[in-house]
């Protein structure tokens, strides 16, 4: 062994080893550190990991979706529209769980072991989030908006509407929820806005 400076004590082979320490015995002591949990088909990036509330773990990678067991084992789920490459965000309403990817909508029926893509819906969306028994996301109304609107799916389930969050001008960046409000982040702003229970998040 040899000082290099008071307090100091390193160890002429310490070059040779990761992630140890010496103990106040002169052992030296692998630190627990990351251990392999699972590998997914592919061995490719993965794009977006999510927990739903029931602790089911759901993973996107090589433009599929997969739900992982605790033992690490993995099962496709079935659908198509997912892309490889593209950011994974999620939500979910406690039936189906939402994944915002490549401007996109993918609805994921987890018990069923199937996804869908959702056609009629707004567009260029990067986020969104689930409140009060609606889905909220950003992007562009079909028809017609603005970036700078937010987008809700109505109690029905079909039908899209948008309200404005044009307080201040800009692209909106992501939708958060907090305390029973919407949060929008804008490239100039952040815009709160609730439901008031007669013009929902107006």
């Amino acid at each position: 062994n040899q000082k290099n400076y008071v307090g100091e004590l390193q160890d002429k082979q310490s070059y040779i080893l990761q992630d140890c320490y010496i103990n106040e015995l002169g052992h030296y002591v692998k630190r627990p550190g990351l251990t392999l949990f699972t590998t997914l088909p592919g061995n490719k990036p993965i794009d977006g990991i999510f927990e739903t509330y029931l602790g089911i773990l759901l993973v996107a990678t090589n433009a599929k979706l997969y739900k992982v067991a605790s033992n690490g084992t993995s099962t496709e789920i079935t659908g198509a529209g997912m892309t490889a490459g593209s950011q994974c965000r999620w939500c979910e309403d406690r039936t189906y769980v939402y994944c915002f990817h490549n401007a996109t909508i993918t609805k994921i029926d987890v018990n069923a072991g199937t996804y869908t893509q959702m056609a009629s819906g707004p567009t260029g969306v990067t986020s969104g989030c689930y409140i009060q028994n609606y889905l909220l996301t950003d992007g562009q109304a079909q028809g017609g908006g603005v970036l700078g609107d937010v987008n809700y799916l109505e109690l029905d389930g079909t039908t899209w509407s948008v309200f404005n969050e044009e307080a201040f001008p800009g692209t909106m960046l992501r939708v958060i929820p907090r305390n029973q409000r919407v949060f929008g982040f804008k490239t100039r702003s952040i815009e709160a806005s609730w439901n008031d229970g007669s013009t929902p998040w107006a």
